[in-house]
Formats: C-alpha cells, sequence, structure tokens
C-alpha cells in the first residue's frame, strides 16, 4: 500500500514519462524493491532476535546491499574479487533500480 501510493502521488508530479505503460511499470518495479526491502529487515530481525542484536545485524547488512547492490558503487568500478556479489548481493534491489532506471531513462521524449 505503501509504494502504491508513494507513485500515485509522485509520479505525475515529478514528471517522469507519462506514457501509463511506463506509469504501471515503475509501480510493479516499486513494489518488487519495497517487498524486497521489507523481507531483508524482517530476516534480519528474526535473525537478531533482539533489538540489540537485530541493531547490529542491520549495521552490517544495510552498507553490504548499498554497495554491492550499485547504489554507492558501479558494477563497472567493484573490483573482480568481490563482483559476484554484485549478482548475489543480499536482496535483489539491484535489478529492481535497473529496471526502475531503465524505465525512466529509455522513453522517447
Amino acid at each position: 500500500m505503501e509504494s502504491s501510493l508513494w507513485i500515485i502521488f509522485t509520479y505525475y508530479t515529478i514528471e517522469f514519462a507519462s506514457a501509463s505503460a511506463r506509469f504501471f511499470k515503475q509501480s510493479l518495479a516499486f513494489t518488487g524493491v519495497h517487498q524486497t526491502a521489507l523481507s531483508l529487515f524482517r530476516f534480519v530481525a528474526a535473525l537478531g532476535r533482539t533489538q540489540v542484536v537485530a541493531n547490529t545485524l542491520g549495521t552490517f547488512t544495510l552498507p553490504m546491499v548499498f554497495v554491492l547492490g550499485g547504489f554507492v558503487v558501479a558494477k563497472d568500478d567493484i573490483q573482480d574479487l568481490i563482483v559476484l556479489g554484485y549478482y548475489v548481493s543480499p536482496t535483489p534491489m539491484m535489478y529492481g533500480q535497473n529496471a526502475i532506471a531503465i524505465n525512466e531513462f529509455l522513453p522517447e521524449r
């Protein structure tokens, strides 16, 4: 519900591509990324069992998601030893980020 409301309120306000098919693709990609993030943090919370342990695990998990997911370091800049981590990153958010970027930057305007 949260990701759907976010897309409904911001998609045309930000002036993304105005085609309705792109709106639904963007909505699907955002919903997938949102569900993936929720699942990751629920997993960390279930694994940690207490708030202190879960916060510690989350502190190490979130930078791994950012670095290996292509948010901070681009895939071409990751060293050869850990480039496999890009493809098997803790969450498939990298694929969602790529889908959102491709959906926005490939329409003809």
